[in-house]
């Protein structure tokens, strides 16, 4: 998945009338979001949501065409009280006055719309839907209006966590852009019995080869005692269940970090990953990986291959060199107490591989076999894994902090 936002959509010339060929303008969200954005509402209610254009739509001097809407061309901030399932598309059309704006310019027969095609029609959404642009007032596509950046009043939301989305208004067709990273959680006061815990994960990387580990990082805030769960499904199956593998994690110091073994359902395909937090009180707040995952149905080429051009040698782990120890003379902490606190500090990394008692490994981080299925859920400082480019996925996002998991 990109970065940030996509700089347009194209539609091919017959799917549409009029200037359905046209590239759409999406928001482009900046790298630096950051992970988890709390709001005090007593203290500060509007929050500033920062976001780039490519280019202005339309051109300065050029106007609206004759076969679009009148308000067309224009960007729609949303909130979701809820992180919202990548399998879920979200749809076409905001609401059934939209539709009909659509059809006075000949754009839809509104009676080819289904239900499941109009935001407020959908339960799972509109249930958890907060406007942050009012649909009479969507923003122009110009630099002047970005570079001021999106102002969201929380005065009168209910209290929560929410993600942010963006709408491109242009029928036919409207847009969404890729989702805001992170979180924000909006409160009046941070003892709220009721406030439901605030997560935002992704991982590193987002192609996996059938036998190499991702990391799932991303932060969290939540009343000590707050259990993380961890689950995969099938990105292909819309009605797909998810099946946990990771549970009972303990991140009381907001950092997580969780290893992602690709299951073989998914080798040769695409999976979703869901980390649910739960806290004491018994409140769920569900955190999607917004990326849709990739997992090759092949093992991915070791780095012994080319040991003699990195200039890696032979050693011994495990019970010759103490365990924890890597080849690089790095120390691999991983954790299997139930806090990060267990292990020692968070986003110390390793160049070689998690070392097992009496196992021999080769000094560049090779293993003699795949890693089993009894992995640590929480790891605090993740060794690196037998190829170097997975190096770049040991190191945990930080609560609170700017996103730090590296994208393709």
């Amino acid at each position: 998945m990109l970065a940030c936002g996509a700089a347009a959509v194209v539609l091919p010339r017959a799917a549409f009338a009029g200037d359905g060929v046209r590239p759409r303008t999406l928001v482009q969200w900046p790298d630096d979001v950051p992970c988890l954005l709390e709001v005090d509402r007593t203290r500060a209610p509007v929050v500033v949501l920062p976001y780039t254009i490519p280019f202005e739509d339309p051109p300065p001097g050029e106007d609206l065409t004759e076969d679009e809407v009148a308000d067309g061309r224009r960007h729609q901030f949303l909130a979701l009280r809820a992180d919202i399932d990548p399998r879920l598309a979200l749809p076409e059309w905001i609401s059934d006055a939209d539709v009909q704006a659509a059809a006075a310019k000949g754009l839809v027969d509104p009676a080819t719309v289904q239900p499941q095609a109009v935001l407020e029609h959908v339960p799972v959404l509109a249930d958890v839907l907060v406007r942050i642009d009012a649909d009479d007032a969507r923003r122009p596509i110009t630099f002047a209006v970005a570079d001021a950046g999106a102002s969201w009043d929380t005065s009168a939301v209910p209290a929560g966590t929410y993600v942010v989305r963006a709408y491109t208004w242009d029928p036919r067709p409207s847009a969404w852009a890729l989702p805001r990273r992170g979180a924000i959680r909006v409160f009046d006061t941070i003892d709220d019995p009721a406030l439901v815990p605030a997560l935002a994960v992704a991982i590193t990387p987002t192609v996996l080869h059938r036998d190499e580990v991702g990391m799932i990082q991303g932060c969290l805030a939540a009343p000590a005692g707050t259990t993380l769960s961890a689950a995969w499904a099938d990105f292909t199956d819309p009605q797909g269940a998810f099946t946990e593998f990771a549970s009972g994690i303990v991140a009381d110091d907001g950092a997580i970090a969780i290893a992602f073994e690709p299951p073989e359902p998914l080798w040769g395909g695409f999976g979703v990953l869901r980390v649910r937090a739960t806290d004491p009180a018994g409140l769920v707040y569900d955190a999607f990986v917004p990326d849709r995952v990739t997992i090759l149905a092949t093992d991915g080429p070791s780095d012994c291959d080319t040991a003699f051009v990195d200039g890696c040698g032979s050693s011994s782990s495990g019970a010759a060199s103490g365990a924890g120890s890597s080849g690089d003379g790095t120390t691999a902490a991983v954790a299997t107490g139930s806090s990060a606190s267990d292990a020692g500090p968070a986003g110390e990394t390793s160049g070689g591989a998690p070392a097992d008692a009496g196992t021999t490994a080769q000094g560049c981080g090779c293993r003699s076999s795949r890693p089993g299925g009894a992995w640590a859920p929480l790891v605090v400082a993740l060794a690196a894994s037998r190829r170097r480019r997975r190096r770049d996925a040991t190191t945990p996002a930080r609560a609170r902090g700017f996103w730090h998991a590296r994208r393709p």
